[in-house]
């Protein structure tokens, strides 16, 4: 049995501290005896207990983080639900109290067992969060009690709870002012946007787990996924995606680039935390697994185009010899998967017009405007740049959404001499669900 901080029944509205900040200190922290390797907390009547759950850096192959959440106990040792607990406070200074008996535990108990540099995950009440400067000083004392640097503090905010934007402002300004680090969590649910993002610049984005879960089942959230994590990455924010339960879903987010990962996948929040090398063994077989099943997509990804890559090549040799465009391409036209080919010159701009595969009828009416090609500006594109900077090679690009038709394809591009100028030729390939 651990030690036990004395009593936090909940005090009188009327009574509680406002401005004597260590009066307040005094009443959350109590004693405890330093024999006892685990400290607990007190409120209405609740046994208030930390465990915590670590954030791996699949890079790093070790826990760099760990996120404390609470467990509270009624009598006779019966649990009691985090959501039935934080129903129990019943005005704003129970609230605080709340939040601060919790803080107060998770600190203690991470400083009792950890010996490395990892970062401390705290769930900050949205409360406490947006009214936070009325008892600003607790925390900072709190760290400074223990000597606990607050740049090992990541202040976690639930994204949806953010409805006072101005006031939440100065809590995150006054907590990043202090040292530690400020997380959204649960990104990705809810009124989530970028918007707020660009506004809080947080250090850290948590993922909440229904987009993994949806990437691991629907192929278009797959593929846009990574764009997500690199826009947030742009953002100047990493990326933690959390709620990982599943093999599948653990390399859905390596390979969508996250930096951190959180989930039963990889431990449960217990008492005892993990050292930081102990799952290294189980990330280096993740990673074999993962380079392997990528190295498997690529190879089943060559074996799909080869024919692809043949009929193209085939296209750009009689266009070489003087064959015009339709003539030179019909046997890649002719191939299932085929969308269309057409021609750019030697500074991305559309030269022919685009040749439809012949089992394809007219474009669908709605996107008419972005049919006619000719004169089209393709420069930026990657599947021109490639060509051009490896001529006579037929490059695949990475998939995309085609501009005019909106399915996701692939382009394969060659660069090559038509009548001694240079000349790209592109073919597109579908590469969705039909």
């Amino acid at each position: 049995m651990g030690a036990i901080v004395p009593r936090m029944t909940p005090p009188d509205q009327n009574t509680m501290p406002r401005d004597d900040q260590s009066s307040f200190l005094q009443l959350v922290r109590g004693q405890a005896r330093e024999e006892d390797r685990e400290i607990n907390g007190e409120f209405s009547g609740l046994t208030l207990q930390s465990v915590f759950q670590p954030i791996f850096s699949p890079a790093h192959c070790r826990a760099v983080g760990y996120e404390a959440l609470v467990r509270a106990k009624g009598l006779g040792s019966q649990p009691v639900s985090p959501i039935e607990l934080f129903k129990l406070p019943r005005n704003e200074n129970e609230d605080f109290l709340l939040d601060c008996v919790c803080r107060s535990i998770h600190l203690s108990n991470f400083i009792a067992q950890t010996h490395h540099q990892g970062w401390l995950f705290l769930n900050v009440n949205p409360m406490a969060v947006l009214e936070g400067n009325r008892y600003t000083a607790f925390f900072r004392d709190l760290l400074a009690k223990h000597q606990f640097p607050a740049n090992r503090v990541v202040i976690e905010i639930l994204e949806g709870n953010a409805r006072n934007e101005e006031v939440l402002q100065r809590s995150i300004d006054y907590y990043r002012n202090l040292g530690c680090l400020i997380a959204i969590d649960d990104f990705g649910a809810g009124q989530s946007n970028f918007e707020r993002i660009w506004k809080f610049k947080p250090e850290i984005v948590k993922l909440d787990r229904s987009i993994i879960v949806q990437a691991a089942t629907n192929p278009t959230v797959r593929r846009t996924l990574p764009s997500m994590v690199s826009l947030l990455h742009q953002s100047g924010c990493l990326v933690l995606a959390e709620g990982v339960q599943t093999e599948r879903e653990a390399v859905i987010a390596m390979e969508s680039d996250v930096d951190m990962v959180q989930g039963f996948y990889f431990a449960r929040p217990d008492k005892t935390i993990l050292q930081a090398g102990e799952y290294a063994a189980h990330f280096n077989s993740l990673w074999t697994y993962f380079k392997a099943a990528w190295a498997g997509e690529r190879e089943q990804q060559q074996i799909a185009l080869a024919d692809y890559v043949h009929a193209m090549d085939h296209a750009a040799s009689g266009l070489e010899r003087g064959k015009p465009l339709r003539e030179a391409a019909w046997q890649f036209l002719e191939l299932p998967r085929c969308e269309r080919v057409y021609m750019l010159d030697w500074q991305g701009i559309q030269s022919s017009e685009t040749i439809k595969a012949l089992r394809l009828g007219p474009y669908d009416p709605r996107f008419e405007p972005m049919c006619d090609g000719i004169g089209a500006d393709w420069s930026r594109r990657n599947y021109f740049q490639t060509a051009i900077a490896q001529p006579r090679k037929v490059h695949a690009s990475a998939p995309y959404l085609s501009a005019s038709s909106p399915i996701q394809c692939i382009t394969l591009s060659i660069a090559l001499l038509v009548n001694g100028e240079t000349r790209v030729l592109c073919g597109d390939i579908h590469w969705g669900e039909r």
